[in-house]
């Protein structure tokens, strides 16, 4: 069996750094895989450059996004992530002719892959969804709004909009040129249940394979020297962690809520020794800080830096309001960090509450104080907790297991075929 993953880049960011890995593990478990990016970052020579201009692919992407700057400067400004995938490279004669069985998409919006290309693609194809997109009319995630399952008109997102700022357009063609019966995995039950209420993937099979972990990279690690690293306080009696790209301005990670959250604890005089340490944003000041010790740790390219803020936490939060399954979720859990998150998206498919972790089942900030408190109640329990919960990602999240799922997966593709 030999597949070809198409993914926008090979390692940078939360979907591409999942692909990459996937097409590792492909290879252990005896799949031949290669990578098509459209920016190609590592020396692996099994990854390959969609395109010899990449001074172009950068200019397309620009132009792509320039629309959603378009957005933002009309009556309405939208902060959500949008990509109308409105330009592209044409790919499907490159596809075709490439020795691979089937064909297994990642992330290909903003300037990578035409939509209109698919149509012409003769491989089987299989979608990982690591968001919305690939069935919305742009967003990465819709929110409240469910236009996904008719037409995408009236987008709540781009609001009042120039003429060619149409998300319902944009479905439309997905419609036209997505092949029909296509396979669709989901990292998380929430997505997979997302993906068959979609117009757009009706007559699709669909799956649910978590993403994997490096347990090898992401493991548990000596906490002190974590936190003399960090420039932690050693007084430091109970340290939060929280991180997410954009981490602070993104709100559908919740940051908000972590605020208030610790200031509900502040005014309860239960915050006292608390330390909270972000990293994903550099951002400081005191309308950032909750009014509580915070250390931001910034931008964090390095996996080995990333495992020493995890293993220098007691918890780690995942306040998100919408979540497919976040990495970050997969990499404290493999660092034996208990993690507290609402009870969206894929968080209910690791997080047992009381057991490996604990679950917001209000999703409100005054539930995710209560669940604080839990925590910190937990005293030494909470390192048993660690342990479970490090134990349920090599159960459900080991690199094989995921490798020998999706192998199956684009068996039965080839077969159906």
């Amino acid at each position: 069996m030999r597949a070809l993953l198409l993914s926008a880049s090979d390692s940078d960011g939360g979907s591409p750094r999942a692909a990459y890995r996937l097409h590792r593990s492909l290879l252990e478990v005896g799949c031949e895989s290669a990578v098509l990016a459209v920016d190609k970052k590592t020396a692996d020579r099994r990854v390959f450059s969609a395109t010899r201009h990449a001074s172009l692919n950068r200019w397309r992407v620009k132009l792509d996004r320039s629309f959603m700057l378009l957005g933002r400067a009309g009556w309405h400004k939208p902060r959500e992530a949008f990509s109308f995938q409105y330009f592209g490279i044409r790919l499907a004669g490159l596809i075709n002719r490439w020795e691979a069985d089937v064909l297994n998409i990642h992330w290909a919006p903003n300037g990578f892959l035409r939509i209109e290309d698919l149509a012409l693609v003769t491989k089987p194809i299989v979608w990982t969804l690591h968001n919305m997109h690939p069935f919305t009319g742009g967003c990465h995630y819709s929110g409240d709004c469910r236009g996904y399952e008719s037409d995408c008109r009236g987008c709540p997102i781009l609001g009042l909009h120039l003429p060619f700022l149409d998300a319902a357009w944009v479905l439309r063609r997905k419609h036209r040129w997505y092949p029909k019966g296509t396979a669709v995995i989901s990292p998380s039950r929430w997505m997979n249940e997302c993906a068959q209420a979609s117009s757009v993937f009706r007559g699709s099979s669909f799956y649910t394979i978590p993403n994997s972990v490096d347990t090898d990279l992401f493991r548990p690690g000596s906490k002190a020297q974590a936190r003399r690293a960090l420039g932690i306080r050693p007084d430091a009696r109970f340290v939060i962690l929280f991180g997410a790209s954009n981490a602070v301005e993104d709100r559908r990670k919740g940051y908000q809520l972590v605020r208030a959250a610790l200031d509900h604890l502040r005014r309860r005089s239960a915050a006292d020794g608390i330390e909270l340490l972000v990293f994903g944003n550099s951002r400081s000041g005191p309308e950032a800080t909750a009014g509580v010790p915070t250390v931001f740790l910034g931008h964090i390219r390095e996996d080995s830096a990333l495992a020493t803020a995890y293993q220098a936490a007691d918890l780690f939060l995942l306040p998100s309001l919408e979540d497919n399954l976040p990495n970050t979720m997969l990499e404290a859990m493999a660092c034996a960090l208990p993690c507290a998150g609402n009870c969206v998206g894929g968080m209910p498919d690791l997080i047992a509450d009381g057991v490996n972790g604990f679950l917001n089942r209000s999703n409100s900030a005054e539930g995710l104080a209560e669940t604080l408190l839990r925590a910190i109640a937990c005293g030494d329990k909470l390192a048993e907790l660690g342990q479970n919960a490090r134990m349920t990602v090599l159960e459900k999240c080991a690199p094989a297991a995921q490798a020998s799922a999706y192998a199956e997966v684009f068996r039965t593709c080839v077969r159906n075929r």
